[in-house]
């Protein structure tokens, strides 16, 4: 998949990790073959592989090292915002989930700041599956 490379400088490293960030992505979201992804990535011109490997990347070493700016905040609540009032005033953070597995191969996800009525849901759910 990659191409022969002696990492002379930092930009080789960085079109290495991209194409690698690329091939991840397309082998987890699309489960496509080594030779799609070949055909698919070969067609990318460089700003669209940068475009395309960096989407969703956490903050971290790897962005970093890549030069990508990673939104790790808000500067106010915005409709469909994944980020949810942190408890001092005007600071955001990212909400947290409970995972609970109902069965073998089900799961269930619920945000920390869920109502009231998606609690009692919950419950309900959780008495079903066990009731199964």
């Amino acid at each position: 998949m990659l191409a022969a490379c002696a990492y002379v400088g930092k930009s080789d490293q960085k079109q290495h990790a991209l194409i690698l960030l690329a091939i991840r992505r397309l082998r987890t979201t699309e489960r496509l073959t080594l030779a799609a992804i070949r055909a698919r990535l070969g067609q990318l011109r460089e700003d669209e592989l940068t475009a395309f490997a960096t989407a969703g990347l956490a903050p971290g070493a790897l962005a970093d090292a890549l030069g990508v700016k990673v939104v790790t905040a808000l500067p106010g609540p915005f409709v469909g915002s994944p980020f949810i009032e942190g408890s001092d005033p005007g600071v955001m953070r990212l909400p947290r989930w409970t995972r609970t597995e109902l069965a073998l191969g089900l799961e269930l996800h619920v945000r920390d700041d869920a109502s009231a009525t998606v609690m009692g849901l919950v419950a309900r759910i959780r008495e079903m599956a066990g009731a199964g």
